[in-house]
């Protein structure tokens, strides 16, 4: 039936808001195919590939309804949060339903002899309201005959409500693992006293010293600091170095530490505390580009000329000895008092630099690398990038850990300068790889809108009076740019608001899985991306950091051979 155009394949998304009702986005059709209730989902739950098919147009049917034919492949998520209820379906009660806490996961029955007893007595008049837990759950199965899928009660978090007990449910309905890290993944990792050994700094390019000074530029509760900047003037213009902490020296391919940072992905932040993807000796201290010691970082160096255009770029291992931390708030002070000509205060304590490295050095350095960055932010809008800020909120908190304050977290210039050459080296890496690889780099693409979501999206503009000239990033940019200028910020976010919505996610692919007309990003308009900036939190950079070694390695314009195809018949 698909070969036949009768079918299709895609991934089911119920809908949180009303759960009898699903979604499923198929490639060759203009807008999802809606399964409207349970029955004609066929079993199939959130986030499955399923094979639908259209169902003839009708009354009770619109055009684009659709059923279910098969789940294709199993993707939901086996781990659930949610409380038990009594299930009134049996008498005497051997079933409990479980109710997820996510509209779109099904509900489960799991056996009342694993439930508290106190569930299933009946409520006394005028007393308190029974406490209500919140546990996880496993999915065992959905039998065909069935009207609900089964499941297993795998632990109590807690009551709910108790901030403890709602942040183990966060966790584990996403699947974030909070376990110590294994004595065989410790075992990979050296010691904190661990230096870098003579023979690995005659591999690298040494940027200690010679007049480089490398600085970072984190919020200023950072632990695990990723990148670092330098600029210097040279005789043809300026040297700009973005160093990115070389964790794939430590982790290597095949380990245990591999493994388990594979198997968690990333960092997962919460407002009281990180869990992180690595052991903190690494992520905190021998990974991390810490101030006044040595580390191994993975560089992008590039050369500018004195019109701040790009005539050189160079890729490759450094060494590097960090000789200034700064926060945000420093960096900023640093740009407002250039920006106004008064002098900058003098740096906290915390962020002095080395000794030997002077405060208005280093303010020169920062001063030089917003003007660049300044230049590349613009250049970017003029070929079509669109950024989409939504309003973050930041909390401080108490002794006790609960948040006693709230207040908006606002990116500045200082944040700017940083997300700049973190774009700039990210897009630099991503055109090495994949021109080096064609077939199996790992890259980031950001497919185009969805038609009808952008279509409501141009709906909201018109109604709102600031009518879109095309559905381009690069107009949806101009648009939001105008209305920034005019100072309407409410509906400027309103705005932003509704293009989010009409946006796709970003995602993973290698190179050899589509074809180069799908690999660009539409909202950073560029036709290669990846990301190589965070490989302490982000496991994708480590693999990234591998591959440009290894085209590195191929040396300049070389190109990996593509891989033989199958034998006939489709073995091997």
């Amino acid at each position: 039936l698909v070969a036949a155009g009768e079918a299709w394949i895609g991934p089911l998304r119920v809908d949180a808001a009303n759960p009898f009702q699903a979604f499923v986005t198929c490639k060759g059709l203009p807008r999802d195919v809606m399964v409207q209730d349970l029955q004609l989902r066929n079993r199939a739950m959130h986030e499955d590939l399923v094979c639908v098919r259209l169902l003839p147009s009708s009354p009770g049917h619109q055009g684009n309804a659709g059923e279910v034919l098969r789940v294709v492949e199993e993707r939901h998520k086996t781990t659930v949060v949610g409380h038990l209820e009594p299930y009134r379906g049996s008498h005497p009660p051997h079933q409990a339903l479980f109710v997820p806490h996510d509209g779109r996961a099904s509900p489960l029955l799991v056996p009342a002899a694993t439930c508290p007893p106190s569930l299933f007595e009946p409520a006394r008049p005028g007393g308190e309201a029974p406490r209500v837990d919140l546990y996880c759950a496993e999915v065992v199965g959905w039998e065909r005959g069935r009207h609900l899928p089964t499941g297993r009660l795998d632990r109590v978090l807690g009551p709910a409500g108790d901030v403890d007990a709602e942040t183990n449910a966060l966790l584990a309905s996403n699947g974030i693992d909070t376990r110590p890290f294994g004595p065989d993944v410790l075992a990979c990792v050296p010691s904190d006293s661990w230096t870098i050994p003579p023979e690995e700094v005659a591999k690298r390019r040494d940027l200690r010293g010679g007049g480089v000074r490398i600085c970072t530029i984190d919020p200023a509760t950072a632990k695990d600091l990723d990148d670092a900047l330098h600029i210097q003037r040279t005789a043809a213009g300026w040297e700009v170095g973005v160093h990115i902490a070389d964790v794939s020296h430590f982790v290597s391919p095949g380990t245990p530490l591999d493994a388990e940072a594979y198997a968690r992905a990333t960092s997962t932040y919460l407002v009281q505390y990180c869990v992180p993807m690595l052991p903190h000796t690494l992520c905190e201290n021998l990974c991390s580009l810490n101030p006044k010691v040595d580390r191994l970082a993975f560089s992008v160096i590039w050369q500018f000329n004195d019109d701040l255009d790009i005539t050189d770029t160079w890729f490759g291992r450094t060494v590097i000895r960090c000789c200034c931390r700064m926060d945000y708030d420093t960096a900023q002070s640093v740009i407002e008092s250039n920006l106004q000509g008064r002098p900058v205060p003098p740096f906290s304590d915390k962020y002095r630099p080395e000794e030997g490295i002077r405060q208005e050095e280093v303010e020169g350095d920062v001063w030089m690398l917003y003007q660049i960055s300044q230049k590349l932010r613009a250049k970017r809008y003029r070929d079509g990038s669109v950024t989409i800020n939504q309003v973050k909120v930041g909390f401080k908190l108490g002794d006790d850990g609960l948040p006693v304050e709230c207040d908006e977290y606002v990116q500045r210039e200082s944040n700017r300068l940083v997300e700049e050459f973190m774009l700039l080296a990210n897009s630099h890496v991503a055109a090495r790889v994949a021109a080096a690889f064609p077939s199996r780099a790992l890259l980031r693409r950001h497919p185009p809108p969805v038609e009808n979501g952008l279509a409501k999206f141009e709906e909201l503009c018109k109604k709102a009076g600031a009518p879109l000239a095309s559905t381009s990033s690069g107009d949806m940019q101009r648009l939001f740019g105008s209305l920034g200028a005019t100072g309407d910020r409410e509906l400027g976010l309103t705005l932003m608001q509704g293009a989010a919505k009409a946006m796709q996610l970003a995602e993973y692919f290698s190179t050899g899985s589509l074809d180069e007309g799908e690999w660009g990003h539409y909202a950073l308009a560029m036709d290669r991306y990846t990301h190589f900036t965070s490989p302490i939190r982000r496991y994708p950079d480590i693999v990234v950091h591998r591959l440009l070694q290894e085209a590195i390695d191929l040396g300049p314009g070389a190109v990996e051979a593509p891989p033989p195809p199958p034998p006939p018949g489709g073995g091997g």
